[in-house]
């Protein structure tokens, strides 16, 4: 249940269940944050359609950040059009924009946050299953003169003589495109083997939504095990949002593909290079400015990613996620919280970037080492302050009144020693119907934060507005008429036992250190390999190797097959955290509640239920609806 329309920096609001993902279009700026924050659900991989292109992705349960098929050339991924590197989310601590991210988004080559979807790892086949692929069927032997079968040799196959010429050409053909290959200069062979790559994942990627797309349109009839638990209006309307998501993730990730290749074909990269030089050179700043240039190629890079993708985050939020009465946000709303996240990510951004340049520089050999603690601290510093002074400029934070609701989630608490200090209201329906729900915070500070749309009692979409009131509110009035959406007090406190949950047993912590430990890893490995002029001359740059550049195209394109294989590494490492956080709920006694809650927010959001298991297995960080209930169920029959 992953809100449609957050800020582009507001905590990831995964939902608690996983939505059918489908590989959509991420945004173009994730830095890949999380530390010591967990939200209540994770946002769907359905990278390319609500994501794509800044565009905010719809709720859906059950994917991770995304894998879409789309572009996988990586672009710079600080644009506003996402989630900040401050923007507290599941996955472990922040890592800079060029730290591989859980989804691949769709955006030009210099978008760091773009790395490739994953694609897993396949083996070779040996030689005789290649045999075994490639032959044709075996057909009777001619006769001899004397009625006896003709005779045939072993080594050739039920084929006989006739194959072996065929192989033995396919073979020189292999051998002859080898050849060339190995000749090749080494520039070439890499630039060409990053597009390989980046359009290999996108064919798995699709492939694997087609075939989750084959289940929306034929699954119309509500299966016999799901009977008791959704009525068929509502799989129905699931099943349609679902299939729309994904037909547009298909042509958001298609379209950056496509993008994403002309721009390193065409030399978009180099090009924006130099006319950074240009206008830092008419401002007095020459050459030996590399820092100023970098910064001028960001701010331009980030522009025209916003540009980009701007026509089709429109479409998302007001034709996809308005036709299936999500969109709560107007036009004019929709333009000012654009501009606003724009100017804010560049505020963080560019004063982050050019100190770790300047770190990077002055460091020394182990300058990898101060670059990876300055990331850690920055990541530290902006999940701190994240909820108190950057969350506010775009939701209206309030403290929960006091209750029996803010009673009951204190005391519980205050049971598992969970040092809670604050608890918020944000005023999520103001830009979605979609419900979430996280806490932040370290140490002795914590803070739980409930979306209004969450709280059955407290979600703006059940209030009729007063009489008499303005054109927008009647606006409002008419998108969620007959809307009844939210948990009751006792299903919130399930929902903040799974979440807490994830904290009692230490799935945050874990989660930083492999997120920090991967952080080293790449700093580690970008020492080595940024020495090698080859990489730069990939990718256009001949006479200069900067220091921006080198990190894009080692974090972004050599470190891309690892990318992936991480990537669906943490994704099944997420599920098995989401059934022991069940699992804890359970134990403090609301196996019940967290039953029934799952149930409203998978309909509150239009999850639907049912998934290819490829799909299931590459896509979600959630396990599926279905196994979540029979886990739970149990628990109550016990």
């Amino acid at each position: 249940m992953e809100p449609s329309q957050s800020p582009a920096w507001s905590p990831p609001r995964p939902p608690l269940m996983e939505p059918s993902p489908e590989p959509t279009m991420e945004p173009l700026t994730e830095l890949s944050p999380e530390p010591a924050m967990e939200s209540l659900t994770e946002p769907s991989p359905e990278p390319a359609s609500a994501a794509s292109h800044g565009a905010q992705p719809g709720a859906h349960h059950g994917a991770p950040h995304g894998a879409q098929p789309g572009a996988r050339l990586g672009r710079l991924s600080w644009s506003p059009a996402r989630s900040p590197p401050w923007s507290p989310s599941r996955s472990p601590a922040w890592s800079p924009p060029w730290s591989p991210s859980r989804s691949s988004a769709r955006s030009p080559p210099w978008s760091p946050s773009r790395s490739p979807a994953r694609s897993p790892p396949q083996p070779p086949l040996t030689e005789p299953a290649m045999e075994s692929l490639t032959e044709p069927s075996p057909e009777p032997a001619a006769a001899a003169p004397h009625g006896r079968p003709a005779p045939r040799c072993p080594a050739l196959g039920s084929s006989g003589r006739q194959a072996a010429p065929q192989r033995a050409a396919g073979g020189a053909a292999m051998a002859l495109s080898g050849d060339l290959w190995a000749e090749l200069p080494a520039e070439r062979r890499i630039f060409c083997s990053v597009l390989l790559f980046s359009w290999a994942v996108y064919l798995w990627e699709a492939f694997l939504a087609h075939r989750q797309r084959r289940v929306y349109r034929t699954t119309t009839h509500v299966p016999q095990e799901l009977g008791q638990i959704m009525d068929s209006e509502t799989f129905e309307k699931s099943r349609l949002y679902q299939l729309d998501k994904s037909t547009f993730s298909f042509w958001s990730g298609l379209y950056s593909e496509v993008e994403g290749t002309m721009i390193l074909l065409c030399g978009g990269i180099p090009f924006l290079w130099k006319l950074s030089g240009q206008i830092s050179g008419r401002a007095g700043f020459g050459p030996e400015y590399e820092i100023v240039q970098s910064l001028v190629f960001l701010l331009l890079a980030t522009l025209f990613s916003a540009l980009t993708g701007l026509p089709w985050s429109l479409y998302n939020t007001f034709v996809i996620e308005e036709k299936h009465g999500f969109n709560q946000q107007t036009l004019g709303f929709f333009f000012k919280d654009a501009i606003k996240k724009f100017v804010v990510t560049q505020c963080i951004l560019l004063p982050v970037t050019s100190l770790l340049l300047y770190i990077i520089k002055i460091g020394g050999d182990y300058f990898f080492i101060y670059a990876w603690l300055f990331t850690l601290v920055v990541s530290l510093v902006l999940v701190t302050i994240y909820a108190d002074y950057i969350a506010p400029l775009f939701d209206k934070f309030i403290p929960l009144p006091e209750g029996e609701l803010k009673q009951q989630i204190e005391t519980m608490a205050k049971s598992i020693d969970f040092p809670l200090t604050k608890v918020y209201v944000v005023e999520g329906s103001k830009r979605s119907s979609h419900s979430n729900a996280y806490f932040y915070g370290f140490f002795k500070n914590k803070r739980i934060v409930l979306f209004d749309t969450l709280l059955e009692d407290y979600s703006a979409l059940n209030k009729e507005p007063a009489e008499g009131e303005d054109g927008e509110n009647e606006e409002t009035k008419s998108k969620t008429k007959n809307k009844k959406q939210g948990c009751k007090n006792e299903e919130v406190l399930a929902v903040l036992g799974h979440e807490l949950g994830h904290w009692k047993l230490g799935h945050t912590v874990k989660n930083i250190i492999i997120s920090q430990m991967n952080s080293f890893l790449c700093f580690f490995l970008f020492a080595v390999l940024i020495g090698q002029k080859e990489l730069f001359a990939a990718f256009g740059f001949y006479d200069t190797q900067p220091t921006l550049i080198g990190l894009m195209i080692i974090f972004q394109f050599i470190f891309s097959p690892y990318n992936e294989v991480l990537s669906f590494c943490l994704t099944v490492l997420s599920r098995r955290f989401e059934f022991q956080a069940d699992a804890f709920a359970k134990e403090l006694g609301k196996a019940k509640d967290l039953y029934s809650a799952l149930i409203k927010l998978n309909k509150d959001n239009l999850g639907f239920p049912v998934s290819d298991w490829i799909f299931s297995m590459w896509h979600y960080s959630h396990p599926p609806l279905l196994e979540r209930l029979q886990a739970l169920k149990d628990a109550k029959q016990e």
